[in-house]
């Protein structure tokens, strides 16, 4: 279906900060989703709605009944169903700009290395360490920005690393001697509305490495929806990080 972009993006060109030039440059991003879980849903609505012109989601899961109430591209007549083609047709016909595609087979470390090749961002919205890590590992070896994030009973967090050689990545936050044990998110309880504000905030951050990457930093956001407070810090490359250091 062939659109005309500026009138579909037409509220978005309005914004003072925001350019026809830009627009186009976000049209021609392509951005790698590594799960099409409960943060995978909103961020990647927000993309697709902001201008993002081409993504790929990467999930081998299957829709199951106790997702439906916190992912919401999905509904009963989806389980069993792959979440990444499911996740794909759902939203295709809304954003016709966008070519939308799916990898929803297990992929090693390699085998994801090959892929990420073609991206200019990943955003990894896994719900397990072991995950990330590799993913982590990946971007490092392609120099390409990552935007992570989780969430678990009440409290959500974001990270966006620039993957230069100078700025810090995952393991710099959490050593993987430390953390790769922790219990995944998928066996802990969410407060739902966490999976949305986290998921939109991604997308936020990823448009801003997109549009504007000599002057983003490596930062790191808290959501704490019990106390409703929010915390923000710049983070700093660890010289002894066994992943990007070495």
């Amino acid at each position: 279906m062939d659109i005309n972009v500026n009138k579909f993006f037409d509220k978005q060109l309005k914004l003072k900060n925001f350019s026809e030039r830009q627009l186009d440059q976000l049209l021609s991003s392509k951005v790698l989703f590594i799960g099409m879980g409960g943060l995978g849903n909103p961020a990647a609505v927000y993309l697709l709605s902001v201008g993002i012109g081409c993504l790929t989601f990467a999930d081998f899961d299957k829709v199951e009944f106790h997702n439906l109430h916190r992912q919401f591209l999905f509904n009963d007549d989806d389980i069993g169903s792959s979440k990444a083609v499911t996740a794909a047709n759902s939203l295709q016909s809304n954003y016709p700009h966008a070519a939308i595609s799916v990898l929803d087979s297990r992929m090693d470390e390699r085998q994801l290395f090959e892929q990420v090749k073609d991206y200019d961002l990943v955003m990894d919205c896994s719900d397990n360490f072991e995950t990330r890590y590799i993913v982590n590992d990946v971007c490092i070896e392609a120099n390409i920005p990552l935007v992570s994030g989780s969430a678990s009973e009440e409290v959500g967090q974001v990270i966006s690393f620039q993957n230069t050689a100078a700025s810090p990545c995952y393991e710099c936050l959490f050593p993987r001697k430390q953390f790769l044990g922790e219990e995944s998110c998928d066996r802990l309880g969410i407060m739902t509305p966490v999976l949305g504000v986290i998921g939109s905030m991604m997308a936020l951050m990823a448009v801003n490495l997109l549009l504007n990457p000599q002057t983003s930093t490596s930062t790191f956001t808290k959501i704490d929806s019990g106390t409703m407070k929010i915390t923000q810090s710049t983070l700093q490359k660890d010289i002894h990080c066994e992943a990007c250091s070495i």
